[in-house]
């Protein structure tokens, strides 16, 4: 009964650290397609009718 306790406990602080530990994201390096139909930005902005 105390060892399955022990090791229920252990297993539930191991799972909360494992989840509040900070991780890392790394950028990713991307490349814009300049050459084919697909390099443009748009922008829109909705005025209500009024400029």
């Amino acid at each position: 009964m105390k060892s399955k306790l022990l090791a229920s406990s252990l297993f539930a602080i191991l799972l909360a650290t494992a989840t509040f530990l900070p991780t890392q994201a790394y950028a990713e390096n991307y490349l814009i397609d300049t050459k084919g139909a697909h390099a443009f930005i748009q922008f829109r902005i909705q005025h209500l009718g009024y400029s």
